[in-house]
């Protein structure tokens, strides 16, 4: 996969020459949190995101340079992340068919991207790592998939085949502006008795855009449900609930529900996961919701508020909740954005216990 990635970014420098750019940079910081042992510096990051496209070609990558904190920038404390690397090429100069390959190239259903929270919805996301392609015709997209491992060893041991189909309503006549699709994730990875195991999850999902304008504008509503997939508090990587390890909550049947709409100069946006394990008594509960909130010129207030939960039906005593809240100023003038906030939760360790945690991020921003 490495070689892949350095073979992407190579092919991008040179096709996009004469194409459309555009990116973004900046820096991060969690300028202070609170941990088990105090107040300490949360780390910082400088990144670049940047894509181009023309008719033919769309190629993307982005990178982050991490510090742990100050106290520790040496190898260990420092990480170069190259979070995504992909190329795109479409051979007729239109979307009728696409190929596409790299790290992070992400072909997912229509608005099952919850951006509060910066995850893909159940199964939704069908095209990943490796390689893909899809195409258009007459109303109908479809795709498919060849995850790749970042080793060989890897490959040989754990291969998949993923698919969608997706049908788009408003290119009949009159009809409303309506998509329904559907994903299919295949694997078989090599167990430790040289047995294989088959896993297969799924996403069917319901996309609706308006095209009315008015005081109630920009209105997007996706509804769907996932079979056998891993619902948002069981991540390992954001950890939102203190059980997320529980074995039966990794595989779930849930629904989630995407809304985004502005209601005059406030844009509103909410999404949200429930529903229960495929094996054992687990029920995954995820609800995050943001307001935008013009205040003068290029100043505003975007308050978010999470709700997470790994909820126990047959024993309350391993039931996890999680409050957050994340009021922040969020001020942009012209290229440039500047946001600061204070994110608070209360985390529950126990049944009686609540843990109060918070941190103080900010970011710096530049749009090319």
């Amino acid at each position: 996969m490495k070689k892949i990635v350095v073979i992407v970014l190579a092919l991008s420098a040179v096709l996009f020459a004469e194409a459309k750019v555009k990116g973004n940079t900046g820096f991060g910081s969690t300028l202070v949190e609170s941990t088990e042992s105090g107040v300490e510096f949360g780390g910082a990051y400088l990144f670049a995101d940047v894509s181009g496209e023309n008719e033919y070609v769309s190629a993307g990558g982005k990178i982050y340079y991490r510090w742990s904190s100050f106290e520790k920038l040496e190898e260990l404390g420092q990480k170069l992340d190259l979070k995504k690397a992909y190329l795109k090429v479409r051979p007729s100069g239109s979307d009728i068919f696409e190929i596409a390959g790299g790290k992070l190239y992400s072909y997912y259903l229509p608005g099952n991207f919850f951006q509060l929270s910066e995850i893909y919805t159940g199964a939704s996301r069908w095209g990943k790592t490796g390689l893909g392609a899809k195409g258009k015709i007459t109303g109908f997209e479809f795709g498919a998939s060849l995850p790749l491992s970042e080793s060989y060893l890897a490959f040989q041991n754990e291969w998949g085949l993923n698919a969608a189909l997706v049908y788009d309503f408003s290119t009949i006549k009159n009809f409303i502006p309506l998509k329904l699709g559907a994903s299919f994730i295949f694997d078989r990875a090599l167990q430790k008795d040289e047995s294989y195991k088959n896993d297969f999850s799924s996403t069917v999902n319901l996309y609706y855009t308006s095209k009315v304008r008015g005081f109630v504008s920009n209105f997007n509503a996706a509804v769907s449900f996932s079979y056998n997939a891993e619902p948002f508090v069981a991540s390992s990587i954001f950890k939102n609930v203190s059980n997320y390890k529980r074995t039966e909550l990794k595989k779930a049947n849930f629904l989630s529900l995407n809304l985004k709409s502005n209601f005059g100069k406030v844009a509103f946006t909410l999404e949200g996961e429930a529903g229960h394990s495929v094996e054992g008594s687990m029920i995954p509960l995820y609800a995050g919701s943001q307001i935008n909130l013009p205040v003068i010129g290029g100043l505003s207030f975007k308050p978010k508020i999470f709700y997470y939960a790994a909820l126990d039906s047959s024993d309350s005593e391993k039931s996890r909740q999680t409050v957050e809240l994340y009021p922040r100023l969020w001020f942009t003038y012209e290229k440039w954005t500047f946001a600061a906030g204070y994110d608070f939760a209360f985390k529950q360790a126990d049944k009686e216990l609540w843990n109060f945690e918070w941190k103080v991020p900010v970011l710096v921003e530049y749009k090319f």
